[in-house]
């Protein structure tokens, strides 16, 4: 069993993770004059997708990457089971960046796919624009961190190149975790 408490996020945290496809921690990352709920570095990571996934992980993205944080709605075919941690780094003079989430989605049998078409673009097939659809809007902060399911649908509005980095991390054990 993963110790959750040093991660820095609850059971109830870990639950709405595996129910949802994503989690928002507000301020994980913040300097606030006080400790953050997990040391921003490989260890900390390591030990927040370790308690979210339930076993044992690597790292697949190097050193992390910066997103480029606009983008339509999609899902990254990655092993089931796999992870995103995406922190909030600067402002450049906007206060949030938004990330949408469809909750749910990163369920593999729930039968989304047969609406990728319609979301990829939404205008034709909804009669809705990207911002239209309706969605769990993730409003992000500097120190902000948001883990998600790369399998769950999601698009990034409102934000600029260079505002969020993201590491992807997968399941070690063959059975591809514990979903």
């Amino acid at each position: 069993m993963t110790d959750t408490a040093s991660a820095g996020v609850t059971t109830k945290q870990v639950r709405l993770f595996h129910t949802f496809g994503f989690l928002h921690l507000p301020g994980a990352l913040a300097d606030t004059g006080r400790a953050p709920r997990f040391t921003f570095g490989r260890d900390g990571c390591t030990r927040l997708a370790r308690a979210l996934l339930g076993g044992e992980v690597a790292c697949r993205d190097g050193g992390g990457r910066l997103d480029d944080c606009a983008s339509q709605w999609e899902r990254r075919a990655q092993r089931p089971g796999s992870l995103v941690l995406t922190f909030r780094t600067q402002s450049r003079g906007r206060p949030q960046g938004e990330l949408r989430f469809l909750p749910g989605t990163h369920r593999r049998s729930t039968g989304w796919d047969g609406h990728l078409g319609e979301l990829a673009d939404p205008v034709t097939g909804l009669g809705l624009t990207d911002r239209e659809v309706p969605c769990c809007v993730v409003r992000m902060a500097p120190g902000d961190l948001v883990a998600y399911d790369p399998y769950t649908l999601h698009a990034a509005y409102d934000s600029t190149e260079g505002e969020r980095l993201s590491l992807l991390y997968e399941p070690t054990e063959s059975e591809g975790g514990t979903r």
